[in-house]
């Protein structure tokens, strides 16, 4: 094999290797539930209110995990439906 073989191979490999972390990455946070009410209750401790509003707790959410604006909101809505948090005329509050 050539020099130039070896290093797209190396390349191709790295990629996989980098998609497959961020896959995993990504499942873990959508299915640690226990991670989902921690990452809730800092953030309404954080800001030190018992409400915010659903856009800036959602902020909060994407700030705090590190992920995508979409998948903030997925993980918004898995807290909403486990019952984490809840919605009371456009506020955002965490059930105790």
């Amino acid at each position: 094999m050539s020099n130039t073989t070896v290093i797209i191979i190396a390349v191709v490999v790295v990629l996989i290797a980098l998609l497959a972390f961020k896959f995993i990455h990504n499942h873990g946070i959508h299915n640690d539930v226990e991670n989902l009410k921690n990452v809730c209750s800092e953030i309404f401790s954080a800001k030190g209110v018992e409400k915010l509003a659903s856009q800036d707790f959602i902020q909060a959410l994407k700030e705090k995990t590190g992920v995508s604006q979409k998948v903030a909101l997925t993980l918004f809505g898995k807290a909403r439906q486990l019952g984490i948090i809840r919605i009371v005329d456009r506020f955002v509050e965490l059930v105790k």
